[in-house]
């Protein structure tokens, strides 16, 4: 496949206008980061479709979230959400035109956008957590989400501490010859 067809079928590929699931044959055997990012892309592919239903994409909720103590700068709501300003720019243009955000100018500084929630917007987030309230559907019932939310979190936490410090992940470094995952901690 092209790299256009790639871009074009999506990151797991479209059928009928559904995902279409990778063939990996024996999910087993592949490595244990490989099953996180497969199974990131499936999650993320579902959470979108449900958040949809409440007309916003993730890049929207994230954003309302942000703003959920209040009004803050367009760059402001840029830094929570850690993406650029054009992209915060576009996604608000989506809110706003949704009627989910207000943009107004700053008195003291006309240059500074103030994005506030409206009403709507607030109900939306608030569906939103109702979605969120029972991610068994989402995740699978087998899964225990407490405790895969604990590892999701130690996950983040650790390469956030690495990419504060300049460190780079390298695959198969501190695990078992070229094995591809991390050695276990202590503690």
């Amino acid at each position: 496949m092209t790299g256009d067809a790639n871009r074009a079928a999506g990151p797991v590929g479209r059928r009928e206008g559904r995902p279409v699931q990778p063939d990996v044959g024996q999910p087993s055997t592949l490595a244990t980061g490989h099953l996180l990012a497969m199974a990131a892309r499936m999650v993320e592919h579902a959470w979108a479709a449900q958040l949809a239903q409440h007309g916003v994409t993730m890049a929207g909720l994230m954003v309302l979230h942000s703003l959920q103590d209040g009004a803050l700068t367009q760059r402001q709501v840029a830094e929570r959400c850690g993406v650029t300003d054009q992209t915060t720019s576009r996604t608000v243009d989506r809110l706003t035109r949704d009627g989910l955000v207000r943009r107004t100018r700053g008195r003291r500084d006309r240059r500074a956008v103030h994005v506030t929630l409206t009403p709507e917007g607030q109900a939306v987030y608030e569906a939103t957590l109702a979605l969120a309230a029972d991610e068994r559907p989402l995740l699978g019932l087998a899964v225990d989400v407490p405790a895969l939310r604990a590892q999701l979190l130690a996950i983040v936490a650790h390469h956030s501490e690495g990419a504060a410090a300049g460190a780079v992940a390298r695959p198969g470094v501190g695990g078992a010859a070229g094995d591809g995952r991390a050695a276990p901690t202590a503690g």
